[in-house]
């Protein structure tokens, strides 16, 4: 089993968090494995003021969920075959502009995007694809929610399965039958 605990804060309009291993027998910076992410001790994912949690190491964010069983894990791999390969991962980037895209809600304008490093593509804070040359939505891990006892106490843990990727949907651009040959598949670990 893996164990992380997370400690975070704002820096700079930045999150910025900790991973703290809770154990010798942790893996956590294994590529490939399980990584638990812990509540914090009011039983919360997030603070307040932060709408996205990244892990870095393994390359996933967590949008802001109300319920745990809501939550996602999005790979940071583009969704493009060749910038993929190419080893070009996505960013979080909570103040990117998407004003000027008509068809957006105002709320979907004002939450930040996910944006290709090397290709462009733009993603809204749920993987849905915006724009760029990316053929669908934002590759997912497997999350699931986890309660257990520890210390007489009851706690709730995401445990987010690093070992294979939910492909994301398709864009409208591509209908079916048209759609590339694209393979969801974890980048190469350009470390």
């Amino acid at each position: 089993m893996v164990g992380i605990a997370i400690l975070g804060g704002i820096v700079g309009g930045l999150a910025v968090f900790a991973l703290l291993d809770s154990g010798s027998d942790d893996v956590s910076r294994e590529r490939g494995t399980v990584v638990t992410v812990t509540a914090r001790p009011d039983g919360l994912f997030f603070t307040p003021d932060l709408d996205m949690w990244c892990n870095d190491f393994h390359r996933f964010c967590i949008p802001r969920f109300e319920d745990p069983h809501d939550a996602h894990a999005f790979y940071l791999g583009d969704t493009h075959d060749y910038f993929r390969q190419e080893g070009c991962f996505v960013d979080w980037r909570p103040d990117f502009d998407l004003s000027n895209f008509g068809e957006l809600t105002d709320e979907q304008r004002e939450g930040g995007a996910f944006r290709g490093g090397c290709s462009g593509s733009t993603f809204l804070p749920d993987g849905t694809r915006v724009f760029g040359p990316s053929p669908r939505n934002l590759d997912e891990f497997p999350v699931q929610v986890v309660t257990r006892t520890e210390g007489g106490r009851e706690a709730t843990f995401l445990e987010v399965d690093t070992t294979h990727l939910i492909c994301g949907e398709w864009s409208a651009d591509y209908p079916p039958g048209e759609q590339p040959a694209d393979v969801c598949e974890l980048a190469p670990p350009f470390d």
